[in-house]
């Protein structure tokens, strides 16, 4: 206990010598193979190679069927607080995450306030609808308004990328049980979207968020993760999903994969998604605290050194 692990006689990084977020690229989706550590970086290996990734560089790290891990592997990622999720084959489902890169929980402490007030919650959710269309007035507007506008939105951005795309559309359905039986364009959207939250939950852990507490969607382990991809979709899998299946069924998932990686690398993700939590949720305003270190609440705005004797 409170020893330094050191790789090659060399301690891990400090928190203020890793790569800022926003400074990282999207993500890398790994199946079918093994995971290894040499030095920084995690090394992936199978029959048909190796190849090495820098931990540091990257920020979340998804692992599809047919992966395995070794101890070091995941030792290399937490260091480099790159995020890891295990997702279902092709990237279409979410199974669980690890290491935040936040070191205090002040945005979570706002979070939850604002979860917590209706009002508060409410002003959010119209923070995050403006994000989304500047162009429109909802001071006035109710949740149950606010759901109505949304939905109306995005029904036309479908109709309208249908058009533009030459694709049919019908509505969105999608059956998760029978993934050959649905039609490309469901599975493309389900694909895109899939790496987008697969980078929001990795950004939202990082931050120090709980991807539980969302501000529209509510109920589930991923609420907020559903909310801040709902920001970026029709920029980014909807078109994508459009797109790629005007152009062919051939490889469908894969070049999905690859174009939304474009887009997040293109458009620095991360950071931007860091950006509009913030915007969202505020930020974090306790600088006594910044590393997480252990403190004692006495009120609302203060806080005193923990790991003393205060009788």
């Amino acid at each position: 206990m409170g020893q330094t692990t050191k790789l090659n006689g060399m301690a891990p990084p400090e928190r203020f010598e890793l790569p800022r977020i926003a400074d990282r690229i999207s993500f890398v989706y790994l199946e079918d193979c093994r995971l290894e550590r040499d030095d920084g970086a995690v090394r992936a290996v199978n029959q048909k190679g190796v190849i090495d990734i820098p931990a540091a560089a990257f920020t979340v790290l998804m692992l599809g069927p047919g992966t395995t891990v070794t101890h070091r592997a995941i030792e290399c990622a937490a260091e480099a607080k790159l995020s890891i999720v295990w997702v279902g084959e092709r990237g279409v489902r979410f199974y669980a995450h690890g290491t935040p890169l936040s070191g205090n929980a002040d945005l979570l402490l706002r979070q939850a306030y604002v979860v917590s007030n209706p009002g508060e919650r409410l002003k959010a959710a119209k923070t995050m609808y403006h994000l989304r269309y500047p162009d429109e007035d909802i001071s006035w507007c109710s949740m149950k308004q606010l759901l109505g506008k949304e939905g109306r939105r995005v029904t036309a951005r479908y109709r309208e990328l249908s058009e533009e795309y030459g694709v049919e559309w019908t509505g969105r359905r999608y059956d998760q049980k029978d993934y050959a039986g649905n039609d490309p364009l469901q599975n493309a959207l389900s694909c895109a979207n899939a790496c987008l939250y697969g980078i929001c939950w990795a950004v939202i852990f990082a931050m120090g968020l709980s991807p539980g507490l969302g501000l529209v969607h509510t109920g589930m382990d991923r609420s907020l993760v559903l909310d801040i991809a709902d920001l970026y979709k029709e920029k980014t899998s909807f078109p994508v999903a459009f797109q790629v299946t005007a152009e062919g069924e051939d490889e469908l998932e894969s070049r999905v994969r690859r174009r939304m990686r474009d887009i997040m690398k293109d458009q620095r993700f991360p950071g931007l998604i860091w950006h509009d939590l913030e915007t969202i949720f505020g930020k974090a305003e306790h600088s006594e605290n910044p590393d997480g270190r252990n403190a004692l609440w006495l009120d609302f705005t203060r806080r005193v050194e923990g790991g003393k004797n205060y009788g």
